[in-house]
């Protein structure tokens, strides 16, 4: 309503699919987000699926951080050409200690390599998943380091699983 009364384009920034997150977080869904999109749900659920395909029809612009979800956003019947990709970045920080000193710091051996994931810690986010392929990974390879950064509700479960002793960054 701003934007016309305002006369102003109206952008939206879709950085997941709200609904299907919320029907994993709430409303008990275990669907990955392919099945989700061509189920039904219950109300609670299909009103929240389309507020948002409604809000992002209207839009003049569509902002997604991945061609994956340009796909999925397209599904709600959203015109491919409003909407756009813009990659998320990161910032990465102006470090000045050297490669052997960081590997020391972090009782990382210089013979170990090193896997990192980054994430918001979330269950759609597969960390849990992650956690079990390393496992099996070490089992061929012993050298293998797997460091995780990131926040989120699933913070604590992931670190359980983990092991107190290695914490997540």
């Amino acid at each position: 309503a701003a934007s016309l009364i305002l006369r102003k384009n109206f952008i939206v920034e879709v950085t997941g699919d709200y609904a299907w997150e919320q029907g994993m977080t709430r409303f008990g869904i275990d669907d990955p987000i392919e099945a989700f999109e061509s189920k039904k749900y219950g109300p609670a659920i299909e009103f929240l699926r389309f507020i948002q395909s409604y809000v992002s029809r209207l839009s003049d612009r569509v902002v997604v951080p991945s061609e994956y979800l340009k796909k999925v956003v397209s599904g709600w019947n959203v015109k491919e050409e409003k909407i756009s990709v813009i990659y998320n970045s990161a910032e990465i920080p102006n470090i000045r200690e050297n490669k052997t000193g960081l590997r020391k710091r972090l009782n990382i051996g210089e013979e170990e390599k090193i896997l990192i994931s980054a994430g918001r810690l979330v269950k759609w986010k597969g960390f849990d998943g992650l956690l079990d392929a390393f496992s099996e990974l070490t089992k061929v390879n012993e050298k293998l380091r797997l460091i995780i950064i990131g926040d989120g509700p699933e913070r604590e479960k992931l670190e359980l699983k983990i092991g107190p002793s290695t914490p997540l960054g």
